[in-house]
This record gives C-alpha cells, sequence and structure tokens, in this order.
C-alpha cells in the first residue's frame, strides 16, 4: 500500500502527512476550499517545515482543495479534523469514494455512525473506522510549519461493525505498527483522553486563559494537583459507563509512559508531562476546540450512553453545563447525543448489535426514522 489521503490540513493533517511521506507513502493532504488562504503555501510548494520527532522540510507528494482529486487511487482515507468537521466531509466524499477504499477518522468520537448513515444515504457502502485519539502531540506555526513534539504508541481503532476492524486494522498497521484494535467504536470513543482531561484543564483555568490573552500551557501551569484530582474523579465515571457495556478503557494512571517526548532524547513521559516539555502551547480561549469539540462530541456522548445504561455522571454533567453555560449554546441538547445520532429508539442490546455486527439493519432503522 502506498497511496494515502489525508483530509484535513491542520496540526494533525500536517504531521501525518510529513510523517507519512518521510517513511515513503505517497500522500495527497486534502483542505476545504473555505480554507484555502490558510493552506496556500502548502498548496504552492507542496513542502511541510517539521521540527521535533522530525527535523526537515518535507516533500509531500499532492496538496489540493479538489475532493475529487485528494481520493482519487487511495488506498486509504484517513480524516484528520474536528469532530464538527465529520457531517460535511461524509458528503463531500461520498460522491468520490468506492468500497475498495477504507475511511479511517482519527479521532471519531463515535463519528463513524455519523459518516454511514451518510454514506447509506448516497448509496454508498464504505466501511468507516475511528481511533481513539491521534498519534501526535503537534502544533501548527503556520501553514507548512508544525513541531511534533510527541507520539503515543497508545492509540486503538474500530470499524463500524467491528466485525470488519480486523480488515482495516491490517492496512491501517502498515502506517502506523502500534494500533491496536478496540472492541467496537463506542469503547474508542470513551478511550479518547481529550474529553477527559482537557474540558476540565480549561473550565478550570479559564480566568487565567482569558487574563493572558492566550499565553497560556495548559499541562505545564494549569494541570495542578486540584484539577488532577477532579479529572481523577471524572475517571470514575468513564469507567462506570464502559462497565455498563462490558467495555475496558486505559485507566487515567495507566497513560504513564505511554507518550515519547522528542525533545528529551526519546524519552517516555506521562501523558500530564508532555505538554511542558513540549512547549504546547494553549488554549487561548474558550472557543477553542478543547470546549467546541471535547465537550459536545465528546462529554455529551458520554453521558448519553450513560443514561441508556442507568449511570450517573453528576461531574460530567456539570462540566457540559458550564462550558453551555460559558460559550452560550445547550451543548447537551445539540452535540453528539443518542437523539442526534438517531438511536434514542434503541436499546442497550439493540446499539451493541448495531456496533459489533450488523449495520446494514440498524442503518435501514435509521432510515425509516427520517
Amino acid at each position: 500500500m502506498k497511496n494515502i489521503s489525508i483530509l484535513g490540513a491542520g496540526n494533525g493533517g500536517h504531521a501525518m502527512a510529513a510523517d507519512l511521506s518521510v517513511r515513503g507513502y505517497k500522500v495527497t493532504l486534502y483542505e476545504l476550499p473555505e480554507f484555502s488562504s490558510k493552506f496556500r503555501k502548502v498548496l504552492e510548494s507542496k513542502e511541510i517545515d517539521v521540527r521535533g520527532y522530525i527535523d526537515e522540510k518535507v516533500k509531500i507528494y499532492n496538496a489540493t482543495t479538489d475532493i475529487e482529486e485528494a481520493v482519487s487511487g487511495a488506498e486509504l482515507i484517513y480524516v484528520v479534523m474536528p469532530s464538527f468537521g465529520h457531517k460535511k466531509i461524509a458528503y463531500l466524499l461520498a460522491p468520490h469514494v468506492n468500497e475498495t477504499q477504507d475511511v479511517v477518522l482519527m479521532t471519531g468520537n463515535a463519528g463513524s455512525i455519523e459518516v454511514r448513515y451518510i454514506f447509506k444515504e448516497l448509496g454508498k457502502d464504505v466501511t468507516v473506522a475511528e481511533t481513539s485519539t491521534l498519534p501526535y502531540g503537534c502544533r501548527m506555526h503556520a501553514s507548512g510549519q508544525v513541531d511534533i513534539n510527541i507520539m503515543t504508541d497508545e492509540v486503538h481503532l474500530a470499524a463500524l461493525p467491528a466485525s470488519r476492524t480486523e480488515r482495516v486494522l491490517e492496512k491501517v498497521i502498515q502506517t502506523y505498527p502500534t494500533i491496536s484494535a478496540s472492541t467496537n467504536v463506542l469503547e474508542t470513543a470513551l478511550d479518547n483522553p481529550n474529553p477527559l482531561i482537557h474540558t476540565t484543564g480549561v473550565l478550570l483555568n479559564l480566568g487565567r486563559i482569558e487574563y493572558s490573552e492566550g499565553e497560556f500551557y495548559m499541562y505545564n501551569e494549569g494541570i495542578t494537583p486540584s484539577v488532577v484530582q477532579v479529572i481523577k474523579k471524572k475517571e470514575t465515571e468513564r469507567q462506570k459507563i464502559a462497565a455498563a457495556f462490558d467495555l475496558e478503557l486505559i485507566r487515567f494512571e495507566d497513560f504513564a509512559s505511554r507518550y515519547t517526548d522528542y525533545k528529551r532524547k526519546n524519552e517516555k513521559v506521562h501523558f500530564l508531562e508532555a505538554g511542558e516539555h513540549g512547549d504546547m502551547k494553549g488554549p487561548q480561549s474558550r472557543h477553542d476546540r478543547y470546549i467546541t469539540e471535547d465537550v459536545p462530541y465528546g462529554l455529551v456522548l458520554w453521558s448519553s450512553f450513560a443514561d441508556l445504561a442507568g449511570v450517573e455522571t453528576p461531574l460530567i454533567d456539570s462540566e457540559i453545563y458550564i462550558a453551555s453555560v460559558v460559550n452560550c449554546k445547550n451543548y447537551m441538547k445539540n452535540g453528539r447525543n443518542r437523539k442526534n445520532l438517531g438511536i434514542e429508539h434503541m436499546s442497550k442490546d439493540e446499539i451493541l448489535e448495531f456496533l459489533n455486527n450488523d449495520v446494514t439493519k440498524a442503518l435501514n432503522y435509521l432510515s425509516s426514522k427520517k
């Protein structure tokens, strides 16, 4: 396998395009046309200047804002954009993708449910998988410039349905050998560390973030013992949700030694130390994706499945409510919950069958509810 498409030219897309290009893949990096001005440098030069894990100016095979050009001939399509972009990219992608190609949302937050339904709606039976997180800790400075500060060996993947996971994983591990299989896409969504850590870190430091006008390094100055205590309490709620669906997650304390910091000569560091040593700045405001993605597409999803299983999540729900007040949004109502995914009338057993085995039956069910 040589041809890979990466849809989304933000932090993760830049890092992935450079890394995979260095490793010999023919990478096409795509960005939405409305962001072409921010992508202009890469469009013109087909180069990405990387520091950290890689220290060189990397030539990539292609860069484009034409979706048909981006995915033509690709054996594997990585969607590397915030979860609020999944629906839009699915509609753009569907006319141009075929059943020999696999689509991987990195990361997913159960977006595979949304994307698979759109594909079915447009007559495509294309396998969609998703990961629990990105394999990189990275920051763009400008178009064509990115720092890759840390790498993680702990990325999990599941397809929808999970019965297709092993087939997709055979392709994916050619690019990322340490990625391993999850039980299903609910497990990958719950295994995403961002909603667990980001939202608490931001909400308990908003005064500092706003006062500093964005000169803030969350992992360095914001993750204090008191903040960690809140994260640990939220972790107990996350684990209870997983247990209710017979899923097994990485535990918060086990994130230690799974992140490699290349500024410390490939030393393994704890997740919460990585930002300090990687100089990863941010977030800069209450409108950062640490809130606008991780609350409506992370915590809301968790809370919705907790409700189905009868698991109480007062801390998770309180963060959703506070974030909603802060940003004048109703995240609980409008986020990625079971109702907005179209599965609110399905029982726990029906949802597990959908996630694990029988997507066709469930997608027909969703169609009947439209």
